[in-house]
C-alpha cells in the first residue's frame, strides 16, 4: 500500500465546514448520512456512560454518496459504528448511528494492556467529502468498476495514525476498501495522504520487503554501454571557462536532455548540458554548453530562468542520475515507452533555485532550489539536495 502511493500527490486545502443550505430562495437538500452529520447526538450519550469518553474510530459501509443505507429499527446492523476510549476506566464503548437514531454504549472487549488508540481530533473531512478526494484524483467510484454491488460497496474506517515518525497531534486518515484496492485520505487535509506533509519520507515507512522492492526495480534497468555525461560530470571545468571567458557572471540554471540514466545524449561540442550565466552588470545571459567533458559557447531558443522569479543557484546539488534513480525505484515503468521499448524515454531536466520557496506545504516551505523534470505531459519536482520526489503533476 505504502509503496504503490509514494508517487500519489495532490494539492491539499486546510479543512473546512461545508456550506449550509442551497442556492438563495431554495430549502437546502436533505442531509446525507454521513459519519459525522449525528455525532454530537452519539457523543452525548456515551458520555452518559463514561464522561471522559474519547472517539477514536468511525467505520461503515457505504455507497459511491458516502453515507450508509441502513434501518433506524437496526443501526447496529448496517450503521456508522463509533468507538470511545474512556481514560479513566480504560475500556471501550461501541455507539452506532443510523438515520439520527443511537444505539449503544456497548463495551467493546479489547487487550487493556496494550497501547490504547489516539483519539481523533480536530474537524475531520466527511465521509462523502474523502470519497470525492479520490474522485478528484481519477480514482473511480463507480462499483460496476470493481464488480460490486452498488448497495453498500465501500468500506470507510477513520482514525488517528499511529506512527511514531509522527509528531503531536497525529494525521486523522480515512481508510476507504473499495474491493480489492484502498486509499488513505487525508482527513485534515482533505488529499491524498502523503506523509511529507507531515515532514517525513514515505520511505521511513515501508516495510523491509518494500524497500528491498524499491532496489529490485532499479536492478531491472540494464547496465548502460556507454554511459552519456551527466549534468554535472563538467561542472568544474564549464565553471573554470566562465570565470576565464565571462568574469562576474553567476550560474543560474542547468538544463538537459535527459534518458533513463540521468545522461545527456549528447554528440559533441556544442551540444549536452546547457548551464545559464547572469552578468549583473550587463544584465545579460550567457549559454555554455558541456558534452563529455567538450566545453563551450552555444546559443538557446529558450531560457528557463527570469530574475524576477529565479536566483543563482546555491549550495549542494545531486548530480542527474541520482534523480533519474529515485523517479526509476519508485515508478520502475516511467521510462518505458511500451511494446518492448523499455527505458528509452527521455526527458527535459532543469536544475532551478527560486527567490522564494514555491510551495506552501509546511515540509517543502523552506527549499529554494529543484530539479524539475518534464517527461512527456508529467512535471516531477524534486529536492535538488537529496532528489526526494516532492510533487507530481500532470
Amino acid at each position: 500500500m505504502l509503496l504503490a502511493a509514494l508517487a500519489l500527490l495532490l494539492a491539499c486545502r486546510p479543512a473546512s465546514a461545508q456550506d449550509e443550505g442551497g442556492p438563495l430562495g431554495q430549502a437546502a437538500p436533505a442531509a446525507l448520512d454521513t459519519a459525522g452529520l449525528h455525532l454530537k447526538k452519539v457523543w452525548q450519550l456515551v458520555r452518559r456512560t463514561a464522561p471522559d469518553a474519547q472517539l477514536v474510530q468511525i467505520s461503515g459501509k457505504v455507497d459511491a454518496s458516502g453515507a450508509v443505507m441502513c434501518s433506524s429499527l437496526a443501526p447496529f446492523q448496517d450503521g456508522w459504528r463509533f468507538t470511545f476510549y474512556s481514560p479513566k476506566t480504560r475500556e471501550y464503548y461501541l455507539m452506532a448511528e443510523c438515520k439520527g437514531a443511537p444505539a449503544g454504549p456497548l463495551k467493546e472487549l479489547r487487550d487493556t494492556l496494550a497501547t490504547p488508540l489516539l483519539p481523533i481530533e480536530g474537524a475531520f473531512l466527511e465521509s462523502d467529502e474523502a470519497l470525492r478526494v479520490l474522485a478528484k484524483r481519477g480514482i473511480s467510484l463507480d462499483p460496476a468498476h470493481y464488480k460490486l454491488s452498488p448497495r453498500r460497496p465501500f468500506t470507510l474506517r477513520l482514525g488517528a495514525f499511529d506512527d511514531p515518525h509522527f509528531k503531536h497531534p497525529k494525521p486523522v486518515l480515512w481508510t476507504v476498501i473499495i474491493g480489492r484496492s484502498s486509499w488513505q485520505v487525508d482527513a485534515l487535509k482533505r488529499c491524498l495522504f502523503d506523509p511529507r506533509h507531515y515532514g517525513v519520507d514515505p520511505e521511513e515507512l515501508l516495510s523491509e520487503e518494500e524497500k528491498a522492492q524499491l532496489e529490485l526495480n532499479l536492478k531491472a534497468r540494464p547496465k548502460k554501454g556507454r554511459r552519456n555525461t551527466t549534468a554535472l560530470a563538467d561542472y568544474e571545468q564549464v565553471m573554470a571557462y566562465a570565470a576565464k571567458k565571462h568574469p562576474g557572471t553567476e550560474l543560474m540554471a542547468i538544463e538537459g536532455f535527459v534518458d533513463a540514466w540521468g545522461g545527456s545524449p549528447c554528440l559533441g561540442p556544442g551540444d549536452g548540458w546547457a548551464y545559464y550565466f547572469f552578468h549583473p552588470k550587463n544584465k545579460n545571459m550567457a549559454v555554455l554548453f558541456a558534452c563529455k567533458g567538450d566545453v563551450g559557447p552555444g546559443a538557446a531558443s529558450f531560457i528557463p530562468v527570469t530574475q524576477e522569479a529565479n536566483q543563482p543557484l546555491g549550495g549542494r546539488s545531486v548530480d542527474s542520475d541520482v534523480v533519474i534513480d529515485q523517479l526509476i525505484r519508485k515508478q520502475p515503468s516511467v521510462m518505458n515507452e511500451g511494446m518492448g521499448r523499455n527505458f528509452t524515454r527521455h526527458g527535459t531536466l532543469r536544475l532551478l533555485n527560486y527567490r522564494q520557496p514555491p510551495m506552501s506545504e509546511p515540509a517543502f516551505a523552506e527549499i529554494t532550489q529543484f530539479w524539475i523534470l518534464e517527461l512527456g505531459n508529467t512535471r516531477y519536482t524534486f529536492d535538488a539536495k537529496n532528489a526526494r520526489l516532492l510533487q507530481m503533476r500532470e
